[in-house]
C-alpha cells in the first residue's frame, strides 16, 4: 500500500515527444525562427503606434498651454486702463513660464483687438518626436474677451 504523497509515473510510450503548441511536436523543424521574424515585423508597427500615441499626447498639450496663454494674455489686456500690448506681454511671459519644451517659436499677437474688443493670438509648433520632413505639427490658438470700461445707466424719457 502506498502513502501520499506517491509517485506518478509517466504513462508515454518511450521515444515519443509531448505535443506542443497547437498540437503539433516540438521537434518541428518548419518553425525554427518563426518567433523572431514575427517580432522583427511586429515591433516596428509597435514603435510606430507608440510614438504616435505620445506625439498625440504632446499636441494635445502644447495645445492646451497656447489656450492658458492666449486666456492670460486676454485676462491682462482686458482691464480698463491697460497700456497697448499688455495682453502680448503676459502671454508670452505665460508661455516661458509653463511651455519650455512644450512648444517651439512662438509667435503672440494682438491683431483684431478693437476699442471694445480684446483679441489674443498664439501661434507655436510642437516638437517631433521622429522628424518627418515635410510633416510639421502647428497649433493656432485664440482668446476673445470685451474690454472692462465703466458705464452710466441710461436714464428713461418720462
Amino acid at each position: 500500500m502506498s502513502h501520499w504523497p506517491h509517485r506518478v509515473l509517466s504513462r508515454r510510450p518511450a521515444g515519443r515527444r509531448s505535443a506542443g503548441r497547437a498540437g503539433r511536436g516540438t521537434d518541428a523543424k518548419g518553425d525554427r525562427g518563426s518567433v523572431t521574424v514575427e517580432v522583427a515585423i511586429l515591433f516596428p508597427v509597435l514603435m510606430l503606434v507608440t510614438l504616435g500615441g505620445i506625439q498625440v499626447a504632446m499636441w494635445y498639450h502644447a495645445r492646451d498651454v497656447c489656450q492658458a496663454s492666449a486666456q492670460a494674455g486676454v485676462r491682462a489686456a482686458r482691464s480698463e486702463g491697460t497700456a497697448a500690448g499688455a495682453g502680448s506681454r503676459a502671454a508670452a511671459d505665460y508661455l516661458k513660464r509653463t511651455g519650455a519644451g512644450s512648444v517651439d517659436s512662438p509667435s503672440v499677437d494682438e491683431n483684431g483687438s478693437t476699442a471694445t474688443v480684446v483679441r489674443v493670438h498664439v501661434r507655436a509648433m510642437v516638437p517631433s518626436l521622429v522628424p518627418l520632413p515635410g510633416v510639421s505639427f502647428t497649433i493656432d490658438q485664440s482668446a476673445t474677451a470685451s474690454r472692462e470700461r465703466f458705464t452710466t445707466p441710461e436714464r428713461k424719457s418720462p
